[in-house]
């Protein structure tokens, strides 16, 4: 297996395209091929083009996470997804996790813990809340516990729902009551919040409504 040709890459100029016997064969950094002494009509074995190639791919792929969890924090599943997006070898992807939560960049319970807050501040309720964190690779045990442990009970929730309708009812002024509760129900219902939850906030509104009817 003889090199042909070692072009640098017009987009990123610290990386090179190796060609093997006339056809592309891998990309290189410009340390690997430094490193290993890569150049035209050298005679490389099968086992050492490999050995560069996953050695690359793991570092490449260390470089991306590190520029996508430094945009935001991200769960082990999420960041799987986009390293399998850019086609990373499942292989390479696991290395990688491992190795960035062994360094602690990334973790799920404290991700599960930030988005909740973050969700919880948007308005969002209990059953968005719990979708979404499924939805980003937690287990049914680490989203109760992270729930309890942010005290976001259904008492909590229920402050939520009623809080948000006190916002939300005054836009619907004008509109027909029964319409407007049901309204106000599928807004609720919208975002997330628990039958229980809403159904509460709904009194919370007659209960207003009614009291300054007299």
């Amino acid at each position: 297996m003889i090199i042909t040709a070692i072009k640098q890459q017009k987009r990123k100029k610290n990386r090179y395209s190796i060609f093997i016997d006339g056809e592309y064969s891998f990309p290189a950094s410009d340390e690997i091929v430094a490193r290993l002494r890569l150049k035209e009509g050298a005679d490389v074995d099968e086992d050492e083009i490999r050995r560069v190639i996953g050695e690359e791919q793991r570092r490449q792929a260390l470089d991306d996470s590190f520029r996508m969890l430094a945009l935001r924090a991200h769960s082990r599943k999420e960041l799987g997804e986009k390293l399998a997006h850019k086609s990373f070898s499942a292989e390479v992807i696991t290395a990688t996790l491992e190795r960035l939560q062994e360094l602690g960049y990334i973790n799920d319970r404290n991700f599960a813990a930030q988005r909740l807050n973050t969700l919880r501040s948007q308005g969002k309720g209990r059953e968005w809340i719990k979708a979404d964190l499924k939805d980003k690779g937690m287990d049914s045990e680490t989203v109760a516990d992270v729930l309890a442990k942010q005290e976001f009970s259904p008492q909590d929730e229920l402050a939520a729902a009623r809080a948000l309708a006190d916002k939300k009812w005054p836009q619907l002024a004008g509109v027909p009551a029964q319409a407007a509760v049901r309204r106000l129900a599928g807004f609720l219902s919208r975002r997330g919040f628990s039958t229980e939850a809403i159904a509460g906030a709904l009194r919370h509104i007659r209960h207003k409504t009614s009291e300054g009817d007299e």
